[in-house]
């Protein structure tokens, strides 16, 4: 019998056991600290062919010796070295330091299962014993991915898939794993998220998934998660980069949501593609976005309620201290927000450079049975529109009957020249309110440098709005040769008095005051030949045209326009008080 007396932590096999092999090592009479380092060390060697320490054969070690319950798992390269040998039964536990080989960041912890598991995280052993990943923490690599920059061209969808769904299969609700992104993975399919599962990358830019297909999302979250808080879903940390997407291919779809989070998470360069990047339809509530960021996408957010039923449950979004920037030239709209209720854009959001004809477009459906309650609360808002004519910031539109409703704009940082369009178009929208921002001259609300000469704001049907700026571009109004108002764009309520043939008083609102900066009057004969006008401010909300005779404006001879009187009031109104 040999007896080993080295020091428990010895790092390296006493002289005196070389040579032995593994079936030598059980009459060794060594401590169970002792027994468990030779058995390693034996076990890495043979693995590695037997080139020093254990001199052994392959056939000498299709036997793997069994460890005591308290002691650590056996080892192995990979798990196709693992499938390939033999254990004895008294082995519950076997980690490998790879999946295909050594080191390529599939090891795991696998544990003997009493029969085939049903799931994909399992592989049977040349004993006929099969084995199941005992990992909470999880990634691609366990299941055969490979790092999309090392490998372009290798498929990793099942490997990502494998991996959520092995998450997602914990016994307890709520309690289930998360899986790992160290790197990119480039996918064929949609890949489904599973409830209670997390999904946690190493930052954006830098890891994620890479979708190469021509419909559905790359990542669709389609489920109910959970109804309190103390489950809170995470997506963290990750990026997906839709350069090789096309088609009606998309990131992300968010659906029956509730109580999720997701942080520094890239939706990026889906350019080649026809729809938003990130969906997010009915039934959802509690969904935070936060620190991410939409780059180079050809249409960038979606929030939508689009049938009845959907609309009974209130979408809540919450969006903060996010980017969106170069969007791709288009003629629709970046952000969109359909018939959808509770959309909030806080703080520190950053709009600028998208290239889209809209920046944000808010529809109304065909019927509603909560409001629509959206907020823009402080965003920063520079050089969107692409130059397009009409381009539009805000684009507000209703129906007859069911009008957009209850949104608010406060405190926009706006920098540089509104779009050709103007910042908002509001048709059949009721309680829009818009405050202005303390900041200083350059990030006045709709402050555009005085280069824009056309409409900030085109209000059509538009109910209770009160938009408390402390500047505007321009108001219009057409009125007849009776004082009828034919059209009204802009952000001041007024009526047309006929007091007299020719003489119109044109009372502006009671909760506004003007101070006139600039007043453009015209007058058209039937004929639509230019007649000749003065104006005054018969009061501080009254402005009195007179339609008079050629050469007789001292004289005031009045005559009836017979045509139409256009007006353009361009100046400052505030609260009056």
């Amino acid at each position: 019998m040999l007896v080993y007396n080295g020091p428990p932590e010895e790092s390296a096999l006493p002289s005196d056991v070389l040579g032995l092999s593994l079936q030598s090592l059980s009459e060794l009479r060594v401590s169970a600290m002792q027994r468990r380092h030779l058995l390693g060390r034996g076990l890495a060697l043979a693995s590695a062919g037997g080139l020093s320490g254990f001199k052994v054969t392959p056939a000498e070690t299709s036997v793997i010796p069994g460890f005591a319950a308290n002691i650590p798992p056996a080892v192995a390269p990979s798990r196709q070295i693992a499938a390939a040998s033999r254990f004895s039964d008294d082995v519950s536990l076997l980690r490998t330091e790879g999946y295909q080989s050594a080191g390529d960041l599939g090891g795991a912890l696998y544990k003997r299962a009493p029969a085939e598991p049903a799931h994909v995280g399992k592989f049977q052993s040349a004993d006929g014993a099969w084995w199941e990943i005992a990992e909470r923490t999880l990634n691609p690599f366990m299941f055969g991915g490979r790092d999309a920059n090392l490998d372009p061209e290798w498929d990793s969808s099942f490997a990502v898939q494998s991996a959520i769904d092995l998450a997602g299969n914990w016994p307890h609700a709520g309690f289930a794993g998360c899986v790992e992104f160290p790197c990119y993975f480039r996918t064929t399919t949609t890949i489904l998220k599973r409830p209670y599962v997390s999904l946690l990358g190493v930052g954006p830019g830098r890891s994620g998934l890479r979708p190469h297909m021509s419909s559905g999302p790359a990542l669709d979250c389609d489920s109910v998660v959970n109804t309190s808080s103390a489950y809170l879903d995470r997506l963290e940390r990750f990026t997906i980069d839709g350069a090789g997407a096309s088609g009606s291919a998309y990131a992300i779809r968010l659906q029956g949501q509730k109580h999720v989070r997701l942080t520094q998470i890239g939706f990026w360069h889906f350019r080649n593609t026809t729809t938003h990047a990130v969906q997010i339809l009915g039934s959802c509530y509690s969904v935070i976005f936060d620190q991410c960021n939409f780059l180079g996408n050809k249409r960038h957010f979606k929030v939508s309620a689009t049938d009845v039923a959907a609309s009974l449950f209130p979408t809540t979004v919450t969006i903060g201290a996010t980017v969106f920037e170069d969007g791709e030239a288009s003629g629709h709209e970046a952000i969109l927000l359909q018939d959808a209720s509770g959309v909030t854009f806080t703080d520190d959001c950053v709009f600028q450079s998208n290239k889209q004809k809209v920046l944000f477009r808010i529809v109304g459906g065909p019927s509603r049975a909560t409001r629509h309650l959206h907020r823009w609360i402080s965003p920063y808002i520079e050089d969107n529109g692409g130059g397009q004519i009409g381009a539009r910031t805000w684009e507000f539109v209703g129906r007859a009957g069911n009008a957009v409703d209850w949104c608010e704009i406060t405190g926009a940082k706006i920098h540089g020249a509104a779009p050709s369009g103007g910042h908002i178009y509001a048709e059949h929208t009721d309680h829009l309110l818009a405050r202005d921002n303390s900041v200083g001259p350059e990030h006045k609300w709709l402050t555009d440098g005085g280069s824009n000469i056309n409409y900030d704001i085109d209000a059509r049907y538009v109910g209770q709005t009160d938009l408390q700026s402390t500047r505007y571009n321009t108001t219009r109004c057409v009125f007849d040769e009776n004082g009828y108002v034919g059209e009204h764009d802009g952000v001041i309520p007024l009526t047309v008095v006929k007091s007299a043939p020719g003489r119109f008083d044109v009372r502006l609102g009671r909760a506004l005051k003007l101070r006139a900066a600039y007043i453009n009057v015209q007058a058209f004969d039937a004929a639509g030949r230019s007649l000749t006008c003065t104006r005054r401010l018969a009061d501080e909300k009254t402005l009195r045209i007179d339609v008079v005779a050629s050469g007789d404006e001292r004289d005031g001879l009045l005559i009836s326009p017979a045509g139409w009187v256009n007006v353009e009031i361009c100046g400052e109104i505030s609260p009056a008080g």
